[in-house]
């Protein structure tokens, strides 16, 4: 005779049989047990599995979201309705999800696919390990419920003896032990007497604790088939474990796994394993690395915020690829320092021995380097230019040099229109301009001028004054006379200047605004207090030599730098007097008409004022009257020309004003009545007050 102790089921309040006390000789014990083993209690669904039908009112079991069945596939879309049930792989595509984009959600949808299937006992470990493993709710209605979602559903299927599992072996306090406890062979003897698989439950702690101990090591050794488990975790984003195998496989000398395992790892994050995995895979290693790059940052990401290291979180990346001695590396950190600051990155790829173009041509930028240079150097060194095609979108200033890069791209080898892109990019003195103007006379006075040696520079001006010199070589003399360092050198250009002439030199100086910023480069910007009165970055022009360089235009007695002096002289400098000789040694009718064409043209600038003065200077009645026809007031249909009209008349106002006398009252009143602008008529109202007095 033997004893059978029942339970209290703590769901309904109800017993699991009836008998209690001694058995008899008729009862069969075994038929006793299977019965409690297979017998399953009520149990209310939660509400998220359920939903109810609008037009009869009855629920059903929901079905999982259309795009999470549809990335399962056809094959697992036939679990949801009960059909391949059998079929573990579809389980392990479900599980797959769970480590993808959102895990809660995806959870959810997996587990609502789980409790759909015909046969969801087979699957209760994997339920159960969620049920332990769901410790870390995040954001979300779901992701808070989903432990007791899996709690739900593994209630309803479970049997008598596998809800005591929940209801009596496991604890709450357990969630703050780990593995330990799950390890216990208490709880793998209760796992196995109630027939649930002790692996779905350990695999589930791989693929949802991303943290890798030796706890972790010691369930996958308990496991009879881990390695599904494992992929899945690797596969998913653990970077931890993947480094763990990784490790193990090169110890093995199994170099093509490490080499698996270690991609995985770092595209769950381990940067640790860039540098073996390189060495490992070599310029093959470049596409993968790139690959994860652009899955985790989108070039577009970066946002102009001072101060900002916008390649945090990328740098070992960007190391690893330099590495590689790859083109493709190559190519694409080329493209990324556009962006940001890669400038160490780009220079340890540079090989001046490698076959490769793009490599070799790296190998020539100078120790600090700016964008254009980048392109100058791709342009100088690569004769196929169709891997460098995106440097079209990419390339934005200076605008003219952006314009004449896609000129030298749809034209490769025009000599012209590549000579005035490296003009516009990197300037007259570059070495990439002049050793590109050095390849058409490489043995010529080129060779001298272009040399680094000033007195070899200084001997080849001599060599000018006795040579016919083509365009290209009175272009570069003129601008020697400017940028040259050494003031020796640039006084002896603009001797032989004066012997060419200026109007020999027509192509540089087309405009104005390209010259002035040659010779008063923009200096970079710098923090301090603005013309507005706030603090903030701003940017201004290197004036540190400006006094020589007016004083040399106006040495050139040539009219068209006349706007350029007017813009920058300052009045009353000794430069001003000599301008003041330059300006009366002109025809003095031709002059004046001159300089009041440029005073409207350019007004209200600096440049208008400064000719309007001299050209008072030079014939006081006819500027005067001039003048006093200029405030009268203009009409535009456009609001800018409006605003101009209005500026213009302002500044003539006000150089009027220096003259006005009491004669002119009468037609001051008059202009005032006329003109419709406020700011024009409290102008005129000062001048008024000021003649009164």
């Amino acid at each position: 005779m033997k004893r059978l102790y029942m339970q209290k089921n703590k769901i309904n309040g109800t017993r699991g049989m009836v008998a209690s006390g001694w058995l008899c000789e008729g009862c069969n014990f075994s038929d006793i047990i299977a019965q409690f083993k297979d017998s399953k209690p009520n149990h209310v669904e939660h509400s998220v599995l359920t939903c109810e039908c609008q037009t009869c009112g009855s629920k059903h079991k929901k079905m999982a979201k259309r795009n999470f069945l549809h990335r399962l596939g056809p094959s697992v879309l036939d679990v949801a309705t009960g059909a391949n049930a059998n079929n573990e792989a579809n389980v392990y595509k479900i599980l797959e999800e769970f480590t993808i984009g959102s895990p809660e959600t995806r959870m959810l949808d997996g587990l609502i696919v789980i409790n759909n299937m015909e046969k969801t006992s087979r699957y209760l470990g994997i339920i159960l390990g969620i049920f332990i493993w769901h410790k870390y709710p995040r954001h979300g209605y779901f992701s808070q419920e989903i432990g007791q979602i899996a709690k739900s559903i593994y209630l309803k299927h479970a049997t008598d003896l596998q809800t005591q599992i929940i209801e009596s072996l496991w604890k709450e306090s357990w969630r703050s032990k780990g593995w330990r406890p799950i390890l216990s062979k208490k709880f793998h003897k209760r796992i196995n007497e109630c027939g649930l698989d002790l692996d779905q439950i350990l695999g589930m702690g791989i693929i949802m604790n991303k943290k890798v101990t030796e706890s972790t090591l010691q369930a996958i050794e308990t496991m009879k088939t881990p390695d599904k488990y494992i992929n899945i975790s690797i596969e998913g984003g653990n970077g931890q474990l993947a480094g763990a195998y990784s490790k193990k496989a090169v110890e093995e000398g199994d170099n093509e796994m490490a080499a698996k395992y270690m991609l995985w790892a770092i595209k769950g994050g381990n940067k640790e394993l860039l540098e073996d995995y390189v060495k490992i895979k070599g310029q093959e290693a470049a596409t993968d690395i790139i690959e994860h790059i652009e899955e985790n940052w989108s070039l577009e990401e970066r946002r102009e915020t001072w101060g900002h290291d916008y390649t945090y979180g990328k740098r070992e990346y960007y190391d690893a690829l330099s590495m590689t001695k790859s083109p493709e590396a190559a190519l694409f950190l080329i493209k990324v320092s556009f962006k940001e600051n890669l400038q160490n990155q780009i220079k340890q790829i540079g090989d001046k021995d490698s076959d490769v173009p793009v490599i070799r041509a790296i190998a020539t930028l100078p120790d600090s380097f700016d964008q254009s240079d980048i392109v100058a150097t791709l342009i100088t060194n690569m004769d196929d230019y169709g891997s460098i095609q995106f440097l079209l979108d990419v390339y934005k200033e200076p605008k003219e040099a952006v314009r004449l890069l896609k000129e030298v791209m749809y034209s490769p080898g025009d000599y012209e229109k590549t000579k005035r892109f490296f003009r516009e990019a990197t300037g007259f003195n570059s070495v990439y301009y002049k050793n590109y103007l050095l390849k058409k006379d490489p043995d010529g006075i080129r060779k001298f001028l272009f040399n680094d040696d000033p007195e070899l520079r200084l001997k080849g001006i001599s060599m000018g004054k006795a040579e016919e010199l083509d365009t290209e070589i009175k272009e570069f003399v003129f601008m020697m006379s400017f940028l040259d360092p050494e003031e020796s050198v640039r006084e002896s250009a603009a001797k032989l200047v004066k012997v060419i002439g200026v109007p020999q030199i027509t192509d540089i100086l087309e405009s104005n605004e390209s010259f002035v910023n040659t010779i008063f480069p923009i200096q970079p910007e710098t923090w301090g207090l603005m013309a507005s009165g706030s603090y903030g970055y701003s940017s201004s022009k290197d004036f540190s030599k400006r006094e020589e360089f007016l004083e040399r235009l106006i040495y050139y007695e040539d009219k068209q730098f006349l706007p350029i002096i007017l813009e920058y002289i300052q009045t009353g400098s000794e430069i001003d007097n000599k301008l003041d000789s330059l300006l009366k040694s002109f025809d003095k009718n031709e002059t004046v008409e001159m300089l009041l064409e440029l005073s409207i043209e350019k007004a209200p600038d600096a440049c208008a004022t400064n000719a309007a003065m001299k050209a008072l200077s030079l014939d006081k009645q006819k500027t005067y009257s001039k003048i006093r026809d200029l405030i009268q007031m203009e009409t535009g249909k456009k609001r800018t020309e409006r605003k101009q009209a209005v500026d213009r008349r302002l500044m003539f106002i006000d150089i009027f004003a220096e003259k006005a006398t009491v004669d002119d009252l009468t037609h001051i009143q008059e202009l005032m009545k006329k003109d419709r602008s406020p700011r024009v008529k409290r102008r005129f109202a000062k001048l008024m007050m000021n003649i009164d007095t």
